[in-house]
């Protein structure tokens, strides 16, 4: 049996490539209807289905959406653009370069993971889907980085076109992390703006792209690496990348999550889960700009796991298992199982349970076993975690909701001016426009909880003859689980700290500062403030943060021997 269905991706077959272009001959198109003509063009060899001028704008307002897609720009100011694999003009070595000021002749940088992207999303019209509004994501799983980008292009493109198109941009930006700085003799005119290089760098050759010429005394190029193997990369078949939607889908359920866990950079100050049945494939986060304006900023590629508490919960300790509490859960989206103690610890199989007060706390459940359909018995349980450790101190009624903290938990803010500010959403299916009645809006307000200082531990005092000494060991936000660390990091500006000495009924009495784990609490003031030398003392300690003030704060009546 012979067919050749599987040539339509990249042989010979001619439907839905009629109506389409090929990106040079697009560009001129579009130069040509602003009265520009013969617009010169190299290495735009990709295929467009599609592009969309829906407004009245400028030659370089048009082009500027297509040059950042597929990576082409302006050569030297000419009236021509440049983009894909392109033979590199000249080789150079060190004969060719001019030393600078600290005798290098080459000054290269080259950038910090963190500063990378490990994420990219690119929203496009589908053609093979009735030019539904869809998204193409490419993750990059090796690194630390945990930035990402979105944009939305008003391109009708096939998914595997735009899902290599994504690929191949974001190892551009990481291909690109390597810059040099070269001077070249004034005379050197056959580089420009655009054009590739080898250049020597020991006993290797690497390619580069001059994007910025300087002309003086001597022709300084600013160039980024370039690597056109990432370029070749074959589109593979047009399998969708996520489940295939069903014929009809439901408003979902979305929920909103301010957890104290200090995660990402910048810090993640909001989470967001999503849940719909059946799962339409990708739910798509959409912020209201204005009256009408709304902008795509969220993928929601999994379905969340949601569900409430059949049992209630009671208080439980910190810091140790809670061997005592098991309560059951009905779960939606998915199921749990039971995970070694070490895993528990490591944050695997993690909850966040919502309180009546409106706090989450973070538990960790090592048991899990399965009692009736879609229900589950959580026992063995680690509570208040990640900061959250006044929630645990509040019981959770029966109905209490509660959410599977795994990779469904996506970032919904992290900038430090959404704090406070409230903001509309809209989520629902990204196949949708964000218009349709199936969208939910919902408006949240960011707080700087995953930013607030945790208590300090381990509080003692001791008499001396200046008075009670009272110290403390602070915690840390942020990378402080390393068991061989001398010291856990500080986690924010300066050191600081408030101590409340409090009296009977809690309220203070006097308020001591301290840039170190230690505070004294002088005779001078104790008698003032209590008449005598007291055996025990109430106090109340939280660590200061320059952007939220005071942190969590740890109450405690000390014995003072």
């Amino acid at each position: 049996v012979w067919g050749d269905a599987a040539n339509y991706e990249t042989g010979h077959w001619l439907n839905g490539r009629l109506e389409g272009a090929p990106l040079d001959e697009l560009v001129r198109a579009i130069a040509a209807d602003f009265g520009v003509a013969g617009l010169a063009c190299e290495g735009l060899d990709d295929f467009v289905d599609g592009y969309v001028i829906d407004r009245p704008m400028s030659l370089r307002a048009a082009l500027e959406p297509l040059a950042a897609l597929f990576g082409f720009g302006v050569r030297t100011g000419r009236l021509a653009l440049a983009g894909g694999p392109r033979r590199p003009v000249a080789s150079l070595g060190d004969d060719d370069l001019i030393a600078d000021a600290e005798g290098r002749t080459i000054a290269a940088t080259r950038k910090q993971e963190s500063e990378l992207l490990s994420q990219m999303t690119l929203g496009f019209s589908d053609a093979e889907r009735d030019y539904r509004r869809a998204t193409a994501i490419s993750r990059r799983l090796a690194g630390s980085s945990e930035r990402q980008t979105q944009g939305d292009a008003s391109l009708v493109a096939r998914r595997s076109a735009m899902q290599q198109l994504a690929d191949v941009r974001l190892q551009e930006v990481w291909t690109a992390r390597e810059t040099v700085r070269i001077a070249l003799a004034s005379m050197r005119l056959d580089i420009e703006t655009g054009d590739r290089f080898r250049l020597s760098m020991g006993e290797a050759q690497r390619v580069f792209e001059a994007q910025r010429i300087v002309d003086g005394a001597s022709r300084v190029i600013e160039a980024k690496a370039v690597d056109d193997a990432a370029l070749e990369a074959v589109a593979g078949d047009a399998e969708a990348r996520y489940a295939a939607p069903p014929p009809v889908v439901g408003a979902p359920r979305i929920v909103v999550l301010d957890l104290p866990i200090a995660r990402g950079s910048p810090t993640t100050l909001q989470y967001v889960a999503g849940f719909a049945q059946p799962w339409p494939g990708a739910l798509a986060a959409w912020r209201r700009r204005s009256a009408s304006d709304f902008t795509a900023e969220r993928t929601i590629a999994a379905r969340a796991v949601v569900g409430s508490l059949v049992d209630p919960l009671a208080a439980g300790p910190l810091h140790r298992w809670d061997r005592t509490n098991a309560f059951r859960v009905a779960l939606s989206g998915g199921s749990v199982g039971s995970v070694e103690d070490i895993e528990a610890l490591a944050g695997e199989n993690a909850f966040a349970l919502l309180k009546p007060d409106g706090a989450w706390e973070i538990l960790a459940a090592a048991d899990a076993v399965l009692t009736a359909t879609k229900t589950w018995r959580l026992s063995r349980l680690l509570r208040g975690l990640g900061g959250s450790e006044d929630s645990a101190s509040v019981a959770a009624p029966a109905g209490s909701l509660i959410v599977k903290l795994d990779e469904s938990v996506v970032p919904l803010a992290d900038s430090l001016d959404a704090i406070g500010a409230p903001a509309t959403w809209r989520f629902g299916p990204s196949r949708l426009d964000h218009a349709d009645p199936r969208y939910v809006e919902l408006t949240a307000t960011p707080t700087a909880l995953s930013l607030t200082p945790l208590s300090p531990v381990h509080l003692r005092a001791r008499r001396t003859a200046q008075g009670v000494r009272f110290t403390w060991i602070r915690r840390t936000r942020i990378d402080g689980d390393g068991w061989a660390l001398d010291e856990v990091p500080l986690g924010e500006d300066i050191e600081r700290y408030e101590l409340d000495v409090l009296d009977a009924n809690g309220f203070p009495l006097r308020t001591l500062q301290s840039d170190a784990p230690s505070a004294l609490y002088s005779t001078e003031f104790e008698i003032a403030d209590f008449g005598s030398p007291q055996s025990a003392i109430r106090i109340a300690i939280a660590q200061l943060s320059a952007i939220v003030g005071r942190g969590f704060v740890r109450r405690a009546t000390l014995l003072i021997p």
